[in-house]
């Protein structure tokens, strides 16, 4: 598999996973069980893709300080996103602090995965 076809793949299930995460939040409460699974099937998929792409990267480009920090701050967002989507899947009501915790890891790992991605191959 090209370096190009696997992050053409990480970006797609990266997508399906954001609109799979939409689709469940207009879904209401209780979560839907199909919806829940699915979402939580691809952001399942993308993380380890996304791992594996960057094993590969690590060991075609060397790592800098760059690349470390932000790859430090992809990995909290990370366990930031799973904590919060954990805690959203309770069945009460919680306060809208933990959905906008959990937009922002998302968005905050995009970032930080393009940056790493940028400052260990300079590409995005």
């Amino acid at each position: 598999m090209t370096f190009t076809f696997q992050l053409i793949a990480a970006v797609v299930l990266f997508f399906f996973s954001i609109v799979s995460g939409v689709v469940l939040s207009k879904s209401g409460r209780p979560l839907k069980t199909s919806f829940f699974t699915v979402h939580k099937l691809l952001a399942l998929a993308c993380v380890i893709f996304s791992g594996l792409i960057f094993y590969e990267m690590y060991k075609s480009f060397p790592l800098n300080t760059t690349a470390i920090i932000f790859l430090s701050v992809m990995i909290i967002s990370i366990i930031g996103i799973v904590v919060t989507g954990a805690v959203l899947s309770f069945e009460k009501t919680l306060p809208p602090v933990f959905l906008f915790l959990h937009k922002l890891f998302t968005v905050t790992a995009l970032l930080s995965a393009a940056l790493v991605k940028y400052f260990l191959a300079g590409i995005i």
